[in-house]
C-alpha cells in the first residue's frame, strides 16, 4: 500500500511540476525578448555636455552590439579620457539595469589600465534619451547618486568641426579615433544603425 501511494504521489509532483517548469521557461523567453528590445533601443551615438568645476566636458558614447566606447573630451576638443568596455541589460521587476564590464582605458593619464570588475546602473530609453540612475543599487550605499541624461546624436553636423566622416563613413574625432559609422549624403550625415 505504501508502495501505490509513493507511485500516486510521484505522479501527482511530477505533473504539477511541468507546468510550473513551462511558465518559468515562457517568462525567461519573455525576458529575453524584452532585453532584445532594449539592446535595439541603446545602439548608436550619444552625447553627453556638463559643467565639471569651471570646465565644460563633452562626451561622446557610442553603443555597438554588446560593447561601449566612451570618450572626453575638453573644451578646446582635446580627448582627456577614453575606454571601452562590454555590458549586458537585465531587467529585473519594473528596473532595467545595465552592467559594464571588462573596461579598458585606451586614453588618458590611466591609459592601458583595465578593470575587470562589474559596475551597474539603471536606465531608461526614451526615444533620443538615455537616462542613467547611478548609485542607487543595493551595493553602491558609498555612492553619491547622481543622475544622467544623453542625447542620441542623429547629425554629424550637432557634433561640432572636431569631428569628420572619413571616405568608408566612419566619424572619427580629431585624433583620428573612431566614434560610429554614418550615412553621408552631400553636406549632411545621419547614423547608420
Amino acid at each position: 500500500m505504501n508502495h501505490i501511494l509513493a507511485v500516486v504521489m510521484a505522479g501527482i509532483i511530477v505533473v504539477s511540476a511541468a507546468p510550473a517548469a513551462e511558465n518559468r521557461q515562457e517568462e525567461k523567453n519573455g525576458e529575453a525578448e524584452a532585453v532584445e528590445k532594449e539592446l535595439a533601443k541603446l545602439q548608436g551615438t550619444w552625447e553627453l555636455t556638463r559643467r565639471v568645476g569651471n570646465r565644460t566636458v563633452r562626451s561622446i558614447k557610442v553603443i555597438n552590439g554588446n560593447k561601449t566606447t566612451l570618450t572626453r573630451y575638453t573644451e578646446d576638443g582635446e580627448v582627456f579620457w577614453a575606454h571601452t568596455s562590454e555590458f549586458r541589460l537585465t531587467i529585473t521587476g519594473k528596473v532595467r539595469v545595465f552592467t559594464f564590464f571588462n573596461l579598458a582605458v585606451t586614453a588618458g593619464p590611466h591609459k592601458g589600465g583595465r578593470i575587470e570588475q562589474p559596475s551597474s546602473f539603471i536606465y531608461r530609453v526614451d526615444d533620443d534619451l538615455l537616462t542613467e540612475a547611478h548609485g542607487l543599487l543595493v551595493d553602491q550605499s558609498e555612492e553619491e547618486p547622481r543622475l544622467v541624461t544623453w542625447k542620441r546624436v542623429k547629425d554629424l553636423r550637432s557634433l561640432g568641426s572636431n569631428f569628420h566622416v572619413d571616405d568608408k563613413g566612419i566619424i572619427r574625432d580629431s585624433q583620428g579615433r573612431s566614434i560610429g559609422v554614418w550615412g553621408v549624403n552631400g553636406d549632411s550625415a545621419t547614423e547608420l544603425r
